[in-house]
């Protein structure tokens, strides 16, 4: 068998859409011989990526590096608020500088936001 991409993914109603062929017939056998999909936790993706455990992953925009490329046409967004989904964070690991300049810019857009109203 030759050798399959190795797609780190998440089972949450967001990437359903683009999951959907992997999971269901009539496509799932044929994509089944070119893509190794497995399922891990969201925070584990882009750590996936970077340690060359897979080569797609479904990760958030946060965790995008200079390591990462984007693949063109695909991804999961919106033009407008989105309120299905929520940042919330309980403690910030001192390590994960990633994370913490996403939280930063997330608290100060909503600050101006707030201001703004």
């Amino acid at each position: 068998m030759k050798n399959r991409l190795r797609v780190a993914a998440i089972q949450f109603l967001n990437p359903a859409p683009l999951m959907w062929d992997f999971e269901h017939p009539p496509r799932n056998a044929e994509l089944a011989e070119r893509y190794d999909v497995h399922l891990t936790q969201p925070a584990l993706c882009a750590d996936e990526l970077l340690n060359g455990q897979a080569d797609l992953g479904l990760i958030p925009v946060a965790s995008l590096t200079e390591s990462l490329a984007v693949v063109p046409g695909c991804a999961i967004a919106s033009l407008g608020q989105v309120r299905s989904i929520q940042l919330i964070v309980k403690r910030l690991l001192e390590r994960d500088a990633r994370h913490k300049r996403a939280l930063a810019k997330t608290k100060k857009a909503e600050r101006k936001r707030k201001k703004g109203k």
